[in-house]
């Protein structure tokens, strides 16, 4: 017997999809300048992934590239408190 799932679940958007197409506008954003969209869209993206530390540097590039330099610090050491080893958050600090 063949188990039907539920039309909510069956209907449930792909989180890694959503994710990227969130990342995606997000840096759109960002090209056009539009600062507090890119942060608004990379908020979005981190309440569907919270532990997500790709999305916690970029949303910490946005407020670096604004110049609020403490904001992009805070984001960049919660991504390397979620993983350590996450490489791009050290070219974040270098550069």
């Amino acid at each position: 017997m063949q188990r039907k799932l539920p039309e909510a679940i069956r209907n449930m958007p792909n989180l890694k999809e959503m994710r990227a197409v969130g990342i995606e506008l997000s840096a759109k954003k960002v090209l056009d300048e539009d600062y507090e969209e890119a942060k608004r869209l990379f908020a979005k993206v981190l309440e569907i992934s919270p532990n997500d530390a790709h999305v916690l540097c970029l949303l910490a590039n946005v407020f670096i590239i604004e110049g609020n330099f403490k904001k992009g610090e805070k984001w960049i050491n919660k991504a390397f408190s979620i993983n350590p080893d996450y490489s791009w958050a050290y070219h974040n600090i270098l550069t």
